[in-house]
This record gives C-alpha cells, structure tokens and sequence, in this order.
C-alpha cells in the first residue's frame, strides 16, 4: 500500500492566496516535489533513513517541515523550582497576563459609612 501510495501526484490550483496545492506521496524526503514559490506542498514521507515517517510541509519556496503531534514537554527547573514545575505568585508581572483579571476574590471585607471598601486576603483572578 505504502508503494502505491509514494506513485500518486495531484496538483490542485486553489483559489485561496492564488497558491497552487501539491499533495505529493514518496518513501524520500529529497524526492518530494522541489519547493517553490506560490506553491504549497504536503508531502508523506515514509521508510527514509534521514527523516522520521510523517507529513512535511512547504509553502512558498521554504524549506520542508515536518507536521505533527505537539508534544508537551514542559520545563525541567524555573525560578530555583525543579520537577513538575507550576506557576506560582511573583512568577508573571501584570503585564505579561493575557487578558486582564475580571474577579476579586477576599475573604473579609467591609464598606465604610462614607463608602470606602476595606478589604483582606483577595485573590485577583
């Protein structure tokens, strides 16, 4: 299957950015269609000594790219902390947050007569 596979070639002229499509088959990263300019090219790669199985891409005369599965692999130490890492207080400043907090969270508090809050172990969240 894999050999009848590496024999097909279609080339699809998409309407979309005016790139042509090639969605190519080889058992050989270097025998994948040469990268060109306006061109998007997929091609499935299999059984190649010098690259790992799996779908590579290019676009527009780059370099081909493997596609696949992200991985999570996470962080061995941050801030002196090792193992599995977590964030925790001090690690970001209010700037680096994504979107800003909608939600404060206290434990105790009170408003005054002239409408002042007083207010004790919160949470921004």
């Amino acid at each position: 299957m894999k050999s009848l596979f590496a024999l097909v070639l279609l080339v699809v002229t998409a309407p979309l950015f005016g790139q042509a499509i090639t969605i190519d088959g080889a058992t050989l990263l270097s025998s994948c269609p040469k990268p060109t300019v306006n061109t998007v090219i997929q091609c499935s790669v299999a059984n190649d000594p010098a690259n790992p199985d799996g779908v590579y891409v290019s676009a527009n005369a780059a370099a081909y790219f493997k596609v696949g599965a992200v991985v999570a692999t996470g962080v061995s130490s941050f801030n002196t902390r090792t193992g599995a890492v977590v964030s925790a207080t001090g690690d970001y400043s209010y700037a680096q947050l994504s979107s800003p907090p909608t939600t404060l969270d206290c434990s105790t508090w009170s408003v005054a007569q002239n409408g002042h809050l007083s207010a004790s172990g919160c949470v921004i969240k």
